[in-house]
């Protein structure tokens, strides 16, 4: 199980990231209304642009990457229990034979194949929680850098 890491400037917002390239906003401010001006042109209104930017304003990156932490216990904790009745069901062959004894076995190798296959769940969405964050994160970023770098004089 791989754990997200994040450097102090990962962590901010994703309200900080946008708050921090709004600056950039002002270009379509000032040359939507030009663009406007060509004829056959059809171009997004200023508030719609603004609208597009602030798309992922208020998501809680945090929280999803919490909600990981929580799970990945989870995973842990269901991992340590399946570990227990594969070393109890080596025991119950060794100590219980005969048509319950195969029965019980066969039950036991069952339920611990099913525990399996939701471990194996658990952590794949772990895994995508974690990458999650980090996919969301980046992508806000890139997005709020470009239009911050827009020339806005």
């Amino acid at each position: 199980m791989t754990v997200s890491s994040t450097s102090p400037a990962e962590a901010a917002s994703v309200d900080e990231i946008l708050d921090a390239n709004a600056v950039g906003l002002l270009y379509f401010e000032r040359f939507l209304p030009l663009a406007e001006r060509v004829p056959g042109s059809e171009v997004p209104r200023y508030d719609e642009v603004c609208a597009r930017y602030d798309e992922q304003r208020g998501l809680n990156l945090e929280a999803l990457a919490s909600d990981a932490d929580a799970v990945g216990a989870m995973a842990a904790a269901l991992g340590e229990q399946l570990d227990e009745q594969t070393q109890l069901l080596i025991v119950l062959r060794l100590r219980w034979h005969g048509d319950a004894g195969e029965t019980a076995q066969r039950y036991v190798a069952t339920e611990q194949e099913r525990a399996g296959v939701l471990l194996d769940s658990v952590e794949d969405a772990l895994q995508t929680m974690y990458a999650a964050v980090d996919v969301l994160r980046e992508a806000v970023t890139d997005k709020a850098e470009l239009v911050g770098s827009l020339d806005t004089d």
